[in-house]
């Protein structure tokens, strides 16, 4: 979101301090291992756990094991394994 000033139209972001970015930096990093923490449980398109999905061997582990891994992930690992299964979703209902 932008904030505009109010006698020019150039566009200003808001600012933001070091405290502000790293407590938004740690709520996006809990909502993705809440998001993958489902994810690892049961594929979202079939219900099971297919082949050909990353987390395939993942969800074959213990829950001690899963989360130990997920713990282990750098937030752009977390990006990237809820993109695919959001890409993946998309993909297995729009084409069936």
């Amino acid at each position: 979101m932008y904030w505009y000033g109010f006698w020019s139209n150039v566009e200003t972001k808001p600012r933001m301090n070091a405290m502000s970015l790293t407590t938004t930096g740690r709520r996006l990093k809990a909502e993705l291992s809440s998001t993958i923490t489902q994810l690892a449980q049961l594929c979202p398109a079939c219900q099971g756990n297919p082949d050909d999905c990353p987390l395939h061997r993942l969800r074959q582990m213990k829950s001690v094991g899963r989360r130990k891994w997920l713990n282990a992930l750098a937030q752009e690992d977390l990006v990237y394994l809820v993109s695919y299964h959001q890409v993946c979703l998309f993909t297995k209902l729009t084409i069936g």
